[in-house]
């Protein structure tokens, strides 16, 4: 989708221009390609070892007009069927059977509500002095914009949130964003304010 490629050119240029450190050679941003909605392809995407952070995203239809970033994901209760008409039920059922294994569910270690306390003050603010008017979707009043962005605990036991809990077990600092289709969340971009409907 256009709004997680969006997203994903826009974290890698904000990292290397906010952190210095990421500048040098030996820092470098993988981005996975678009990963089939299938249970098996999350179960074989391998993550490098040593990376610090972990910033899945993908399209929530569900959430209309927010960017949503998800805090934690459980290791069982995938009972929706993915592209290839598959459940992840077979196997906790042997987990959960045989193996005596409970669900578990695992948070991450990025302080989620800081990063959407950022974004949604720099949307509302971003870059312009005091003296100027913030203007979103030909709005005056900055008390009349809503937030873009917000976090949940709920990724919705689908692929988005296996995609995280497999993240969480290989790197604490992980995260999923989900982003609404492209046209549909309002966002200032230094003094440019878009809103697309």
């Amino acid at each position: 989708s256009k709004a997680v490629e969006l997203l994903q050119e826009k974290l890698t240029t904000l990292a290397k221009l906010k952190h210095p450190k990421y500048q040098e050679n030996n820092y470098k941003f993988i981005i996975n390609p678009n990963v089939p909605v299938s249970y098996y392809d999350v179960d074989n995407l391998a993550y490098p070892i040593d990376c610090e952070y972990i910033i899945n995203c993908g399209v929530s239809y569900k959430n209309e007009r927010k960017i949503r970033i998800e805090k934690c994901a459980n290791t069982m209760g995938y009972r929706k069927k993915d592209i290839n008409g598959k459940t992840r039920e077979d196997a906790e059922y042997l987990l959960i059977h045989e193996k005596k294994v409970k669900n578990h569910c695992y948070t991450t270690k990025i302080d989620v509500e800081k990063i959407v306390e950022k974004v949604n003050s720099q949307n509302r603010f971003g870059h312009v002095n005091e003296n100027q008017k913030v203007r979103c979707c030909g709005l005056k009043d900055e008390t009349k914009i809503q937030d873009v962005c917000d976090s949940s605990t709920d990724a919705g036991r689908y692929l988005c949130e296996y995609i995280l809990c497999k993240s969480l077990q290989c790197q604490e600092k992980s995260v999923f964003v989900h982003v609404s289709e492209f046209s549909k969340v309002p966002l200032k971009i230094g003094n440019l304010s878009l809103c697309y409907q």
